[in-house]
This record gives structure tokens, sequence and C-alpha cells, in this order.
């Protein structure tokens, strides 16, 4: 199911670090206030965490745009 409250609380928890709140999701949890789509944020989790290593550590956010014909939300961050 698309649920952009989901997907903003992801959102702001990379951009405040909070890994500890994405590492306490559980598998059951993601998928259902995540939907299936929603493990992808393994991947934005390791990207985050691979920036910080290297000293990125701000992100913005420059669009996110729920798509309900994908059943999705898209969004685009970048270092600052």
């Amino acid at each position: 199911a698309l649920n952009p409250d989901w997907d903003h609380m992801v959102l702001d928890c990379l951009q405040c670090h909070d890994f500890a709140a994405l590492e306490a999701l559980s598998d059951e949890s993601i998928t259902a206030d995540g939907g299936c789509g929603g493990h992808e944020i393994r991947t934005w989790i390791m990207a985050a965490a691979a920036a910080s290593e290297l000293g990125i550590r701000d992100y913005e956010v420059l669009h996110y745009r729920a798509i309900p014909e994908w059943v999705a939300g898209y969004g685009i961050m970048k270092s600052i």
C-alpha cells in the first residue's frame, strides 16, 4: 500500500542519521507500513551509511511524490 507518511518517516531518519530507528523496523512492519517496495529502504540505508563513513552527513530532500498508479513513493535526496 502507498504510505507517504511512512516514506517521509524514512527520509527523516536518513536525514537525521537515525539508523537505530531504521534498524528497529522488522521485516513485517516494513511490509505492513511501507508495502512490498518498502524493503528498498535497505539500499537507502546502505548508501547513507557509506556516505557517512566518507564524511557526508547532510542531505536535502529534493523531491518526493506519491505515485498511486505505481503504488510507490518516489524520492530524491542529495548531499549538501
